[in-house]
């Protein structure tokens, strides 16, 4: 819901967590979500992103400063 923003979910779902690591590069993440699953990816949102509206987002800000985190479940368009 894009226009209401963010908001306390009333019957959210808890996970947990067996094991954790980092996985640095494409090739990595990509082996990482074949062998395991999704994985969880830190982003800096920066205004372009917050604009983003459909295809593949390529950022071109060089910003560095991760504010976000987002499940990454697959690879491709």
């Amino acid at each position: 819901m894009p226009n209401k923003g963010c908001w306390a979910q009333a019957r959210a779902k808890i996970y947990g967590v067996s094991e954790y690591g980092v996985s640095n590069g494409e090739a990595a993440m990509m082996n990482e979500i074949y062998q395991r699953g999704p994985i969880t990816c830190s982003v800096a949102v920066t205004e372009e992103l917050r604009n983003y509206t459909t295809g593949v987002f390529v950022d071109k800000t060089g910003r560095l400063a991760d504010d976000h985190d987002v499940s990454v479940t697959g690879w491709g368009e």
